[in-house]
């Protein structure tokens, strides 16, 4: 049986997906701005579902960075230093990927978007780390 810390590896590996597409997909040529800021917005996501598992919290079906900060900050004050973040990266998360929701994205967005979502999964994983290593 999968325990809690094995759980919140597997999010953290599909976080780190996302982390590392956005940084492929940045230094390309030819930069889809939506995509990476779809999946900057996913990276924190799958971050912040990775601390309600340590959190010992049922993991929301849901896109809305706020609201899974609004949980972690519940348990852990500290979220709220990334709260700009996730509001501004929430909307990328659905809306980004579609046409009809098309943004008019451009070089400043993408970058603020990259800077956020680096600023918020630095903070997160700090977090997870210190709880896996406290369970080793």
């Amino acid at each position: 049986m999968e325990n809690n810390n094995d759980k919140i590896k597997e999010w953290i590996r599909f976080a780190e997906m996302d982390r590392d597409t956005v940084n492929i997909l940045f230094n390309s040529h030819k930069k889809p701005i939506e995509i990476i800021c779809y999946h900057c917005q996913q990276a924190i996501e799958k971050y912040l579902k990775a601390c309600l598992i340590m959190y010992n919290t049922p993991v929301l079906k849901t896109h809305d960075l706020v609201e899974l900060n609004t949980i972690c900050t519940q348990h852990n004050n500290g979220f709220s230093s990334i709260l700009d973040e996730c509001i501004y990266l929430t909307d990328f998360g659905v809306q980004a990927r579609y046409p009809e929701h098309r943004f008019d994205l451009t070089d400043e967005n993408l970058n603020k978007a990259v800077s956020f979502m680096d600023k918020a999964c630095n903070y997160i994983i700090d977090v997870l780390e210190k709880f896996l290593n406290e369970e080793s």
